[in-house]
């Protein structure tokens, strides 16, 4: 999930302010990986697309293949992946899921239906025609489809590396992850880690010349520090990082008229060096309120404006499920079980309870066997009912 003016401005001066730090500075830490990422950075190289266009660029024209040789750099590096596989699309996204969706289908309807088939039959024979075909749907492609996700996810599993998948999205997965101490830290280039309370991130993969590489680290303890030299308001503000997402614009919800600058506050004259802003933001406002909910029902739109009904109850929604939304944990018999992400406010008995419904999981609540072979990648959750490899 991606956050409007996140990297560049939520975090105020974060990315320019500090440096690249070798990947090696983090060995012997469990690192969590959100593979879709990896994957949609990747399937730029796929194929005869040009691999100079992936970022970072890689040599290899085979998305597994550079799979592959991603994950021998960071064990070469003293990394230890943790790879987190998503599992259903939350409702909250569903208008962002089908647009993706509808891309994806219709720019690789032919290669998804000859990559299938081969899956199907290992037997069955392609035209060179076929072939032909399917590489250009291939090189229309914008996102990687399921099949992608299961040929990885099988040869990692023929090689015995540590993959976790998710009930929902993999963000809210890996934070659990780190909270629950099965990981020390977070690759992943979407902000709304950070503002779903991860305490080590690391981002903006890069490789050097040597082949090695390197990446900028959010240190939450670090940067929640008086005298940071990022300057962001959420340092200011501690606590506020949930709103500040919704209210800047994410995949669950945009405001319409909210920008950095009505969020933020306006820049100083000094904002280049200093990274400094006037305390005019909605952030300003929103901090001193008793009742923020409340706050951004009133002010929601510009800092000014009240609101809808249909607006704030989709707001009230998405900042519900941000903060709590169910994830995987391991209970003492290394059993799955559905735990809310940061636990529940005192006054709700359940995270039904907390959300209004059971996100559409019905008879997987409760049934451990599917949630443990969810958690452990020996099925794919790509539609309400979990389909297995």
């Amino acid at each position: 999930m991606g956050i409007n003016h996140w990297w560049a401005h939520g975090l105020g001066l974060l990315l320019s302010k500090s440096e690249y730090r070798d990947l090696e500075e983090f060995r012997d830490k469990k690192i969590a990986i959100d593979l879709s990422i990896w994957m949609n950075q990747l399937l730029s190289s796929d194929i005869d697309k040009l691999a100079s266009t992936s970022k970072p660029v890689e040599r290899s024209h085979d998305l597994l293949r550079n799979i592959q040789t991603r994950h021998e750099t960071f064990v070469l590096q003293g990394i230890t992946p943790v790879y987190v596989y998503d599992g259903f699309a939350p409702e909250v996204k569903n208008k962002t899921r089908a647009k993706r969706k509808e891309l994806r289908d219709k720019d690789g309807k032919v290669w998804t239906s000859l990559l299938e088939r081969g899956l199907t039959n290992l037997s069955d024979e392609f035209t060179e025609q076929e072939l032909v075909d399917a590489a250009k749907s291939r090189m229309k492609m914008k996102k990687p489809t399921y099949l992608d996700q299961a040929a990885i996810l099988k040869w990692m599993k023929s090689k015995d590396i540590h993959v976790v998948g998710s009930l929902f999205e993999a963000d809210q997965q890996m934070v659990k992850l780190e909270q629950d101490g099965a990981v020390d830290g977070i690759l992943s280039e979407d902000g709304d880690i950070v503002a779903l309370g991860g305490k080590l991130v690391l981002a903006k993969l890069s490789r050097k010349s040597n082949g090695k590489f390197q990446v900028k680290a959010f240190d939450r303890a670090e940067f929640m520090q008086s005298d940071n030299p990022y300057n962001s308001k959420l340092c200011k503000y501690p606590g506020i990082e949930t709103h500040c997402a919704l209210l800047l614009g994410n995949d669950y919800h945009h405001i319409s008229g909210n920008g950095e600058v009505t969020v933020l506050g306006t820049k100083e004259s000094s904002y280049n060096t200093t990274g400094a802003r006037k305390d005019n933001g909605m952030l300003d406002k929103l901090d001193g309120a008793d009742d923020k909910l409340e706050w951004v029902k009133k002010f929601g739109q510009k800092g000014t404006k009240k609101l809808s009904p249909e607006v704030f109850n989709r707001y009230k929604d998405s900042y519900k499920y941000m903060l709590h939304s169910p994830t995987l944990g391991l209970d003492d018999k290394g059993n799955a079980t559905i735990e809310p992400l940061n636990g529940l406010p005192v006054e709700y008995l359940s995270w039904t309870d907390l959300l209004g419904s059971d996100l559409g999981l019905g008879e997987l609540l409760h049934d451990t066997n599917a949630l443990s072979a969810i958690y452990n990648c020996d099925v794919l959750p790509m539609t309400r009912k979990p389909r297995r490899l």
